[in-house]
């Protein structure tokens, strides 16, 4: 061993803390190398979800309106809409081993939607006076679907039935152009479409939008991406 070498085998272990803490930052430095890769990973797999759920560019909360099937094409027909689904939602309490909460049960046509398709991950589609469980529920605590809210979905008689009414109260759509423009001047066409149709403006709620690539949660994983990506350039610098 020459004199160099003995010189740094001696400055390491003499100053052990120091060479504990050096190599403990390069060693989280060269892990968060793999954070550079998340992002697009994850936006990747959630843009194919968006794709096969035909998640909606624009949503509108209404009071109860019983559309006919007539109405419902006409509004899925009108220009720059590509799709609609309609969704009639209950919200009920559940008592549980962990105590009461409130769930979120949509009723629709599920698996069929063309907005807003619920897919089957195990189990069957609900039948008459039967829920299907959202995947997400187990996480419902953080938040499932955005909300601390456990969603369940049933069948749109299965939901008329539980809230004794018939009709919907909710409308997804999906839009031929996503832009901003194009989202609010389809909003104005269905809000006038239903107006006309129902006697009143029945929107009950300011209308959501999708931006062209968001996905539900994005703002709040970038946010987290961007801790991160600071922790990286920190490790670096140490």
């Amino acid at each position: 061993m020459n004199t160099l070498n003995r010189k740094a085998w001696g400055d390491l272990t003499r100053h052990r803390a120091r060479t504990l803490l050096t190599a403990f930052s390069l060693s989280l430095a060269i892990a968060s190398l793999g954070f550079l890769a998340v992002p697009s990973l994850l936006n990747a797999a959630m843009n194919r979800q968006v794709t096969e759920s035909h998640l909606n560019d624009v949503g509108i909360s209404t009071n109860v309106i019983n559309l006919t099937p007539a109405q419902l094409s006409a509004v899925g027909h009108l220009p720059g809409v590509a799709a609609v689904s309609p969704v009639l939602g209950y919200t009920a309490k559940a008592t549980s081993a962990a105590g009461t909460r409130n769930v979120a049960i949509a009723g629709g046509d599920l698996a069929s939607a063309p907005v807003n398709t619920v897919p089957l991950m195990s189990g069957r589609l609900p039948g008459p006076g039967e829920v299907l469980a959202d995947a997400g529920n187990g996480r419902a605590a953080p938040g499932a679907n955005g909300s601390a809210t456990p969603v369940f979905y049933a069948t749109h008689a299965t939901v008329e039935s539980l809230r004794g009414v018939r009709g919907y109260d909710y409308l997804g759509l999906r839009l031929t152009d996503d832009t901003g423009a194009e989202q609010s001047r389809v909003i104005t066409e269905v809000r006038a479409y239903l107006t006309a149709h129902t006697g009143t403006d029945p929107i009950t709620a300011l209308p959501t939008t999708r931006a062209p690539g968001q996905w539900p949660g994005k703002s709040g994983f970038n946010e987290i991406m961007a801790l991160l990506y600071i922790i990286t350039i920190l490790a670096f610098l140490s």
